[in-house]
């Protein structure tokens, strides 16, 4: 049986990932909270991202770096030695050039309209003070600018911490193959 259950998965799975790396297309595997956990497909991303766009990318280098890296939030990663040199991350955008975001103390608002779910956490798991955008902050993004966050978790670390990322750090697009809700 367990034979016959193997046989059929790999029938049905091989496919699959022949036609991924022939497409030049990349699986993704999420193991992180702050998405729902699983595989994604990731593919180029296009030059038009919008709102509700996946995309893995790379933490812009910043102040606030080293305290992930010092805290291990991510590993290092050499796919992002240009930025931040920590691993790549997933997470919708949620505004584009020319949407207006604001943080405060209720949460995240793009375009006057509150993002559920977005408030700044203060402090991470551990209750070590977190970095973030400060209460008040606001900013008309610009061109190639996105600012991203995840709301699946209250506890990720997206622009809310790190502030909006530009283009050159987006690594590509990606879409839920199999995902897992615990």
């Amino acid at each position: 049986m367990i034979k016959t259950i193997t046989v059929i998965t790999l029938l049905c799975v091989c496919p699959f990932f022949l036609w991924a790396w022939h497409s030049g297309s990349i699986l993704y595997i999420n193991s992180s909270e702050s998405m729902p956990v699983g595989v994604y497909l990731s593919f180029p991303a296009s030059a038009d991202l919008h709102p509700d766009d996946l995309i893995a990318f790379c933490i812009p280098k910043g102040t606030a770096t080293k305290i992930f890296e010092n805290r291990n939030y991510l590993p290092k990663s050499e796919r992002c030695s240009q930025s931040s040199g920590l691993f790549p991350i997933l997470k919708p955008v949620v505004a584009v050039h020319g949407d207006v975001v604001e943080i405060t103390e209720s949460g995240v608002t793009v375009n006057g309209h509150h993002i559920t779910n977005s408030k700044v956490i203060r402090t991470d798991s551990m209750d070590r003070e977190m970095p973030h955008l400060p209460i008040g902050w606001k900013k008309k993004l610009t061109h190639e600018e996105f600012f991203l966050l995840s709301t699946h978790t209250k506890r990720s670390l997206d622009s809310r911490y790190f502030g909006p990322i530009y283009y050159p750090l987006v690594l590509a697009q990606t879409k839920p193959l199999l995902t897992f809700m615990f």
